[in-house]
């Protein structure tokens, strides 16, 4: 259900309130999606789109679905690190979601400069 055509606001609601608070996953990812595709240039939702796929990956049935729900949160938090490259919870999550993918050269690059914007992250 489309609920404001134009606003991307309420998506992005209704999908941080599915993934992160009743952790339905799915709906929070369709509602944060359709948020994105309103304005990519929503950061916060991008990150919040990157956090819903690491958390899917988690819940993999396979190391190959795992791997495609990693690739989507690397890619929605890239996006989210090229609107605001100094945000330390951007680089954070990029980090982590690198170490997962097994790519530690770039989970530590992101690690120390989130680390290092905002040491209270460590």
């Amino acid at each position: 259900k489309d609920y404001h055509p134009v606003n991307p606001q309420p998506y992005d609601e209704l999908g941080t309130l599915y993934a992160r608070k009743m952790g339905r996953l799915d709906d929070g990812i369709k509602y944060l999606e359709k948020a994105v595709e309103l304005n990519p240039k929503m950061s916060g939702t991008l990150q919040d789109l990157g956090i819903a796929y690491g958390m899917k990956a988690q819940a993999a049935p396979s190391p190959e679905v795992q791997q495609q729900f990693l690739q989507q949160s690397l890619k929605h938090s890239l996006a989210a690190k090229d609107l605001e490259p100094n945000n330390a919870k951007v680089l954070l999550n990029l980090g982590i979601t690198y170490s997962k993918l097994g790519n530690e050269k770039q989970s530590t690059f992101y690690m120390n400069r989130a680390f290092t914007l905002d040491p209270s992250l460590r």
